[in-house]
């Protein structure tokens, strides 16, 4: 809780600091700024492993986070709102594994596919600091992986990142087909960090927020192939390629050779992205189209007003939670 308060005073400010200007990495005038000179000061990369309560370094000398730790301003990042659980099961004989799978996976599925991170409720959210809140913008390739274990698929989540909707309506597969594999391009920093939150429909299938895998690579793909100029309002401009195929309970299994390469990339093209509720090709209508609530940090808007979270007050929302110099809400005495 210490962690969190201060963390929400310290982005506000961050936030406030940059102005809208430089919160907002869907314009054009701040897109080909960055571009110009590349992708800015943020990480390389950064990958959280679903479901594994340690952390993991893989064949390819990388170090995958777990899925346990708090977010807080001065660590890598993790989670908010409540913490997630895990899940994972030995079934089959030879054990039962997807059939396909990212290419450089080859020598970690056990480790990074065997399980996946599972909500307390209906949401998911995680959130990666990537640079310093003041650095110009850093753009970024979020990778979202899936190997469904448990269920016979017809799940449906959103796929939600700095409160923008990148996938609406995903759909799990049978368990132990197939690893559903998407890459959401040219996804910009804001106040240095990149939150990606996975909720469930509460309607189907309970509500069901699951992930394997997520990557954060610091990249430019994907930003120059209509994005750049591009205006989108509160949104922001980026691509998808994706591998996302129907298909039935033919279960894979151990010893089996990766199908990944019999699969072709799917590709979605450059859109804006936009909240929840704001629609068409430039965010620019709807009820909340144009009215800022300090998202995601601060609140959310429903129906044209703020609704604040967190502590936050004010009319956007910009009003931090009072709170001391150790992170804890300060105490008014009368």
């Amino acid at each position: 809780m210490v962690g969190v308060a201060l963390s929400f005073l310290a982005l506000s400010l961050a936030v406030e600091a940059r102005g809208k200007a430089g919160r907002d990495g869907g314009r054009g005038r701040g897109r080909a700024e960055a571009l110009e000179a590349g992708v800015g000061r943020g990480v390389s990369w950064v990958g959280i492993n679903g479901g594994f309560d340690e952390d993991y370094v893989d064949s390819r000398g990388r170090l995958w986070h777990h899925t346990h730790e708090a977010w807080t301003p001065q660590n890598w990042g993790g989670w908010m709102g409540s913490e997630p659980r895990d899940y994972s099961n030995s079934w089959g004989n030879p054990r039962m594994k997807c059939k396909n799978w990212p290419a450089d996976y080859d020598q970690d599925y056990e480790a990074l596919l065997h399980h996946y991170s599972i909500e307390q409720g209906t949401n998911q959210t995680f959130r990666v600091n990537l640079q310093d809140s003041q650095e110009p913008l850093s753009y970024y390739t979020v990778k979202y992986n899936f190997c469904e274990k448990q269920w016979h698929g017809g799940g449906k989540m959103d796929i939600v990142i700095n409160g923008k909707v990148v996938k609406k309506d995903y759909i799990t597969k049978c368990h132990h087909t197939r690893t559903d594999i998407y890459h959401f391009k040219c996804v910009p920093t804001l106040a240095g960090v990149i939150e990606v939150s996975i909720q469930g429909d509460p309607e189907v299938k309970g509500g069901q927020a699951r992930f394997s895998t997520l990557e954060f690579e610091k990249s430019s793909d994907g930003c120059s192939d209509g994005c750049l100029g591009k205006s989108c309002g509160k949104g922001f401009c980026s691509s998808t390629t994706f591998y996302d195929y129907s298909s039935r309970c033919d279960f894979g299994s151990e010893g089996m050779v990766n199908e990944f390469d019999l699969e072709e990339a799917q590709e979605e093209a450059s859109s804006c992205k936009c909240d929840a509720d704001v629609q068409g090709e430039a965010c620019e209508l709807g009820a909340c189209a144009a009215v800022s609530c300090n998202e995601p940090f601060g609140g959310f808007c429903l129906e044209g007003k703020c609704q604040c979270i967190d502590g936050h007050s004010g009319e956007n929302c910009e009003v931090a939670p009072d709170i001391d110099r150790f992170g804890c809400y300060a105490q008014h005495e009368e």
